[in-house]
């Protein structure tokens, strides 16, 4: 089991975060269906290949719904 590759993922989140695509006032805005399709991918990979999942924000907040 540790001698298998185990992946570490990096999601960048910058900018407003918004619930569907659209621009922010500078252009940076981070769609929340593109976080959950990467976070998707992650899970179908499988726990036994996930070491962990590292999140970077640099966000003012946002809304989602």
């Amino acid at each position: 089991m540790f001698n298998e590759k185990r992946k570490l993922y990096i999601l960048d989140i910058f900018g407003e975060i918004s619930a569907s695509p659209s621009k922010s006032l500078n252009g940076k805005t981070t769609n929340m269906q593109k976080v959950l399709k990467f976070l998707h991918k992650v899970e179908l990979d499988g726990p036994e290949k996930v070491a962990g999942i590292l999140l970077r924000l640099n966000t003012p907040g946002g809304t989602t719904g």
